[in-house]
């Protein structure tokens, strides 16, 4: 009765059999051995198989996870749901991303070898999952159809460092909420301590949960031979895959890189992209409500089609396009040939400042000889962070009025639009800017502004001034020349929004994204290991003039104005 219930609001197609499931204990070479969940598809022929290894465990009784397993199971497939080494009842010790490759690879060939087992094998994945099936696949190619993963990817570097700064709020609840073996609640955990506290590099234990690996992610702030063995490389030739992926979680960026990678190895026929209204799984804002938009519905309706066309073989009956993204502000789905779409055109949008009140946003540079704002930045006293990439509920779009009220941030304001401005693409600040540390960060956040209210994030970023130029395997930090403007970009992000007629654009610049990033302490050190007394205050310069045309750079599709 519960799977017939879930097949009706997932909106799946009548079941094709019963299920049954065997539990197993699969030994790997070493002697470990990993739990396994066996669901057959009664009363069927050898099948295709769906493989999926998580870190969360599968639980006892019908949890979300094993009711998926029935789902997928009673559609004719059988399912495979493992345990990864050192998890819940699996035995060894968990390192994050070490053993995937290995394990995901002895789990493929011990699974051909079954009678059960036709050779059609998809691996599938949500998360660290996606990751799990990403290296099993890299070290068993010859035994994989097809690929899903969603809001997961194949470089744990570019979840945990964007812009040279560290992801501070995501790698602390996540390294720490993994526990020793089994995942420990977040009210468990003392996160809002552990957050605040410095050194960054103990916040671990302050949470009252010391994990190694979350002090390895910081002693490793550059690309470097730790984050190469990590890094899992993506097929050389085509393969089927299924990328699903949200507009505010932490995944997104690294995720298109993959897909990126894919597609310029003659995949992009195979290669499905669906890009929804999520933070991490979750609907982003409430204005974003829909059945259209729900993510379990999206997910399962996209998972269904593609395991069908591209595992079983069988004819789906509408063909789709290779790429479906949501557009925030629009309300609708659209659908392209490839991501960016076709015929997006690269706009300059200037800041503006002839005098230190104004703050402005317009299509012409300025023609100021001299213009700049300036702000100070303590790294005791950070702008809090409003959605953007965050777990749990923090995440998503959030109203940002009233940041603009605070001495630190500042501000540049469109007119109203006098028509609609669609932006799809990679959205880019350009920005010409100075500080009196050698050491900072400038953050930034492109917000849409309705009239009246509310003012949503649309994208994001951050630079970490040190790392600024640096190919991505350099380590030796570039100190700023104190009080030199310096031009720096910084990415806020792959969008997809439309700014409605009437609406007003504002960019907001700060030199803080707390906790959803480390704070900088404007010094030389590591800020993994500065403590509070070691952060000094820095003053910020931003120039907006006729030879400093700092500006954000939007890839519009049609005009607006």
């Amino acid at each position: 009765m519960i799977q017939k219930l879930a097949r009706r609001y997932l909106e799946l197609p009548p079941r094709r059999c019963a299920s049954w499931l065997e539990r197993l204990w699969l030994p790997m070479p070493d002697g470990v051995r990993l739990a396994t969940l066996h669901f057959w598809p009664v009363d069927e022929a050898p099948a295709p198989t769906v493989v999926m290894r998580t870190p969360h465990g599968t639980g006892g009784g019908l949890t979300p996870l094993r009711l998926l397993g029935r789902l997928i199971a009673e559609s004719g497939f059988h399912v495979i749901l493992q345990e990864v080494r050192g998890r819940c009842e699996s035995e060894g010790r968990f390192t994050p991303f070490a053993n995937e490759g290995s394990d995901g690879k002895d789990t493929l060939d011990w699974m051909v070898e079954q009678p059960w087992c036709d050779g059609r094998i998809a691996l599938a994945g949500v998360g660290y999952s996606g990751y799990a099936a990403w290296a099993a696949r890299a070290r068993a190619p010859e035994h994989v159809r097809a690929m899903v993963v969603a809001i997961g990817t194949s470089d744990p570097y570019r979840v945990f460092y964007t812009g040279g700064a560290f992801s501070l709020a995501a790698a602390l609840e996540w390294g720490v909420g993994l526990g020793k073996r089994e995942d420990v609640a977040r009210g468990h955990l003392d996160l809002e301590r552990a957050l605040a506290y410095r050194p960054v590099r103990e916040a671990d234990r302050i949470a009252l949960c010391e994990t190694r690996w979350y002090r390895d992610w910081l002693d490793h702030p550059r690309r470097d031979e730790y984050w190469d063995a990590l890094r899992v490389p993506l097929p050389e030739k085509p393969i089927p895959a299924l990328l699903l992926a949200g507009w505010y979680d932490l995944c997104l960026r690294p995720q298109l890189a993959d897909y990126a990678t894919l597609v310029a190895g003659g995949g992009a026929a195979s290669t499905r992209l669906v890009i929804g209204p999520w933070s991490h799984g979750r609907l982003a804002h409430r204005s974003f409500r829909g059945r259209a938009n729900n993510a379990l519905r999206v997910t399962a309706r996209e998972v269904s089609r593609f395991l069908e066309c591209h595992v079983r073989g069988e004819a789906v009956r509408d063909e789709v396009s290779p790429t479906h993204f949501f557009m925030p502000g629009g309300g609708d789905w659209r659908a392209a040939e490839s991501w960016p779409p076709a015929g997006v055109e690269m706009r300059g949008l200037f800041l503006q400042c002839e005098k230190p009140a104004d703050g402005r946003l317009a299509w012409e540079p300025s023609s100021a000889e001299q213009a700049s704002k300036h702000f100070a930045y303590d790294p005791e006293t950070p702008l809090e962070s409003r959605g953007g990439a965050l777990l749990a509920g923090a995440g998503g779009a959030r109203d940002q009025r009233g940041v603009e009220k605070r001495s630190d941030v500042v501000t540049y304001t469109s007119t109203a639009l006098d028509r609609d401005l669609d932006v799809v693409g990679d959205v880019k600040l350009v920005l010409h800017a100075a500080s009196s540390a050698f050491d900072t960060d400038f953050a930034a956040v492109l917000v849409d502004m309705a009239p009246g209210g509310p003012a949503l994030n649309v994208g994001q970023g951050i630079a970490r001034t040190r790392w600024r130029e640096l190919q991505s395997h350099e380590k030796k930090a570039m100190w700023l020349p104190p009080g030199e403007p310096q031009r720096l970009e910084i990415d806020l992000g792959p969008v997809a929004w439309r700014f409605r007629s009437g609406h007003r654009l504002r960019l907001q610049i700060s030199s803080s994204d707390f906790p959803r990033f480390d704070r900088n302490p404007n010094t030389r050190d590591d800020p993994a290991r500065v403590e509070s007394e070691g952060c000094k205050p820095a003053d910020q310069e931003i120039y907006c003039d006729a030879t400093r045309r700092s500006r954000l750079v939007l890839p519009v599709i049609g005009s607006g104005s």
